[in-house]
């Protein structure tokens, strides 16, 4: 299974993959976009085309006391639209045809939605970066750090429900 993370900001948007045998995440680019919201949509669509996740995740900052603040709840809205547009845009690709999907691994579907609460990512995830590489990857880094912590915590989830129905 491969999985796409995203740290959402408001003029940027980090993105990462792993896959779940490895644990091991990668920084795959920044998308940077401005208030128009489609643009990102559509750029965020031809990547989840191109690596075809089946989980999205999403990293959500937490409050000190660990609960969702008004970054959260936009996070989780513009997840609910780029599923929505997604499934359009898979629409749109099947009556383009088999020309549009020549060159893909595997035939593109809709990939689950997860959210991963997060505190400091970008931060922690940044130390040892130059200037330029925080600035360039910064966010990157932190969609892969996101990444790495939500596949422990699924393989954590996962020993334990395997102990428990022993």
């Amino acid at each position: 299974m491969v999985y796409l993370g995203i740290d959402y900001g408001g003029h940027k948007l980090g993105l990462a993959t792993v896959t779940a045998d490895s644990g091991i995440a990668s920084p795959v680019s920044v998308l940077r976009y401005t208030k128009n919201i489609e643009e990102v949509l559509l750029q965020l669509a031809q990547v989840i085309t191109e690596w075809a996740p089946s989980t999205l995740v999403f990293g959500l900052p937490l409050q000190e006391d660990g609960s969702e603040g008004k970054t959260c709840k936009v996070i989780r809205r513009f997840a609910q639209q780029l599923k929505v547009y997604y499934k359009d845009y898979l629409k749109q690709l099947a009556v383009q045809g088999p020309r549009e999907l020549i060159g893909l691994s595997v035939r593109p579907k809709l990939p689950e939605l997860a959210f991963y609460p997060e505190y400091f990512s970008t931060r922690f995830s940044n130390q040892g970066l130059s200037r330029k590489q925080k600035q360039e990857m910064g966010d990157a880094y932190a969609a892969a750090h996101i990444l790495e912590k939500y596949v422990e915590w699924e393989q954590e989830k996962a020993l334990m429900l395997a102990s428990a129905g022993k």
